[in-house]
């Protein structure tokens, strides 16, 4: 049985909305103990389907953190405008991109849409890694029985 390595501390913490889960988890899931591998073959599509939704609602919490940041943007847009017309002053795009930049609501939304990417990445990386799994267990399977067949045939002669 070959050994998972483990993801450090907080790096194997990922969030699905409200809902936080440790990829250390999906990695134990993914070694293959070839003395069970009836066993795990069985139990590989649950597994690949409940990671697999994971993936995808992490895939959705990208799209929607990706939303709220462009309605800040768009909020601090009208705000920085509002501003300059009030106090008659006369501001380029540049530099209302700028002072939205510097916005702490626009560098809270940004963070919350990088954090949704890496966790979303992370669980497309946990799919990839169990259909992998599956080929590599269907393999192993197929090698068994072809050695088994073998065997058969050396002690029938």
């Amino acid at each position: 049985m070959a050994k998972i390595r483990k993801l450090p501390g907080d790096a194997a913490e990922v969030w699905v909305g409200d809902v936080e889960y440790d990829l250390n988890e999906a990695f134990d899931s993914l070694t293959i103990n070839e003395a069970t591998v009836v066993e795990q073959l069985l139990e590989q599509p649950g597994l690949y389907a409940f990671w697999a939704a994971l993936a995808e609602e992490a895939n959705t919490e990208v799209d929607n953190a990706r939303r709220r940041k462009d309605l800040v943007e768009a909020v601090l847009d009208e705000e920085v405008r509002e501003e300059a017309r009030e106090a008659n002053e006369k501001v380029t795009e540049n530099v209302i991109q700028r002072r939205i930049l510097q916005e702490k609501r626009y560098k809270e939304a940004d963070q919350d849409h990088i954090a949704a990417k890496r966790d979303a990445a992370l669980f497309n990386v946990i799919r990839r890694a169990l259909e992998q799994r599956m080929s590599t267990l269907i393999a192993v399977n197929n090698m068994r029985r072809a050695e088994y067949a073998a065997q058969g045939r050396e002690s029938s002669q």
